[in-house]
């Protein structure tokens, strides 16, 4: 069998230059401009996320986001809907950990409008009592349905231990919140987010930047009030011990894997090392973890790991959904392969197939203008370094073999992986026991040994 051909190099690729500008009242205005679509995206960014939920209010921010398009002081649901329809307009609202994204995309011609009613969903929201009540309906249904995924209940056990105390922990929202979020709480919370100093509005599209500070003023001059939250977040305490957690799922006939190590910020200047260690640990079909466990033992459809980074702290979590009977040998194989990374630096080949993997991806990622904003707002909302995107592929080939053998000795050490096992009790609790005492939880988050 002929070896498999070498992976073609990866151009740097040109970040473009994006200018900005400042409205009087602090909101800050981007442009993108590209002519190539009729068609032009307005984001607006906020540094507000899950995490600056208040503690007995989990979810909120996200609720608050649904209910803009649910009601405004000038039009009811309905009409909002039919003017969404009407004018070919995609509204959206997505909500991150540390950060909050409202956009509306539409034919070039119909900016203004996108405009108006943008700027009416967002300054003006009404949020009627009968809307939350069906919206509360929607994610109490929603919520409860969450309590039946695996993938789910294994990722919020391994936040929630992983950031005990600390609000990254925010990564699901408890039923029982559903009944505090009034509109008078949807109302302060909306005071307390839409601060115009602290946000940023992106116009990606066949639009200048005088055109979109013109339009920005007109819709948006009239957006005051400051900020009632503090949007930093507290330093992260590092777990260093082996720790396992057993999420009861009765008579499941699979076990749903998830194990975590302490990675890095994503302000952390070895971010693209801890990168590569990721992709060629378990980044992708091709890498270690998803042959040993798919294609050596048999045991998973599909093993990988990926590396969640926050401002303040990051985590790497690998998971498989693995064959009952072999739960124990999967979580042995996942360490095997830790130790294995720690060994001796990466072959050439295998290194430059897994720069290739994360320049490519990178590169589709900017594909379109409102993609290429969206980066650079989440950029700013991270503060990272003025030229991150501009150095991301020459940062990313600078890395050596020898820095990722470096890295991935701080980085995979088993003893201080945290092991989260979403399965039935009466058939894995022995094979978990092994690894260290065991924490037991039912499918509601609540410990039961």
């Amino acid at each position: 069998m002929k070896n498999p051909p070498a992976p073609g190099l990866v151009r740097n690729v040109t970040f473009p230059e994006i200018p900005a500008a400042q409205l009087d009242n602090g909101l800050t205005v981007l442009c993108v401009e590209d002519h190539h679509l009729p068609r032009t995206s307005v984001i607006v960014s906020l540094p507000i996320g899950r995490a600056h939920d208040p503690d007995d209010l989990r979810g909120v921010t996200q609720v608050m986001g649904e209910m803009l398009k649910e009601g405004t002081e000038s039009r009811t649901s309905r009409e909002i809907a039919e003017d969404l329809d009407h004018l070919a307009i995609d509204f959206g609202c997505e909500v991150s950990m540390e950060q909050t994204i409202l956009s509306v995309t539409q034919l070039h011609p119909n900016l203004e409008e996108g405009l108006e009613l943008l700027s009416d969903l967002m300054l003006r929201p009404a949020f009627p009592d009968e809307e939350l009540t069906k919206v509360k309906v929607r994610w109490h249904g929603h919520l409860v349905a969450q309590r039946s995924d695996p993938n789910f209940l294994a990722s919020e056990r391994l936040s929630l231990y992983w950031y005990e105390g600390h609000p990254y922990s925010k990564v699901s929202t408890p039923i029982e919140h559903l009944s505090n979020m009034t509109p008078e709480r949807l109302r302060e919370r909306h005071t307390d987010c839409f601060a115009p100093q602290s946000a940023s509005i992106l116009f990606a599209g066949p639009i200048s930047l005088g055109e979109s500070v013109r339009l920005s003023q007109r819709f948006f001059s009239n957006w005051t009030g400051e900020a009632g939250i503090d949007n930093g977040l507290p330093d992260v305490t590092t777990r260093r011990e082996r720790s396992v957690h057993l999420v009861h799922r009765p008579d499941s006939t699979q076990t749903r894997l998830l194990i975590g190590l302490t990675a890095c910020s994503r302000l952390d200047q070895a971010y693209t090392q801890f990168k590569l260690a990721n992709q060629i640990f378990g980044g992708g079909a091709s890498s270690r973890y998803f042959l040993n466990l798919r294609e050596d033992k048999g045991y998973t459809y599909g093993a990988y790991s990926s590396l969640k980074a926050y401002r303040q702290a990051g985590l790497l979590a690998a998971g498989a959904s693995v064959r009952t009977d072999v739960t124990s040998d999967a979580i042995k194989e996942t360490f095997a392969e830790m130790e294995g990374m720690c060994s001796g630096p990466p072959e050439e080949q295998e290194l430059s197939r897994c720069k290739a993997e994360i320049n490519g991806a990178f590169v589709r990622g900017l594909e379109s203008p409102s993609s290429i904003g969206s980066l650079e707002l989440t950029r700013r909302i991270l503060g990272l370094p003025y030229d991150f995107y501009r150095s991301y592929i020459p940062a990313i080939e600078a890395v050596t073999p020898d820095q990722v053998s470096a890295l991935s000795k701080r980085l995979f050490v088993p003893d201080e992986a945290a092991i989260v096992a979403v399965g039935d009790a009466a058939q894995i609790s022995n094979a978990l026991e092994e690894f260290g005492p065991l924490a037991v939880y039912d499918q509601n988050g609540k410990s039961v040994g």
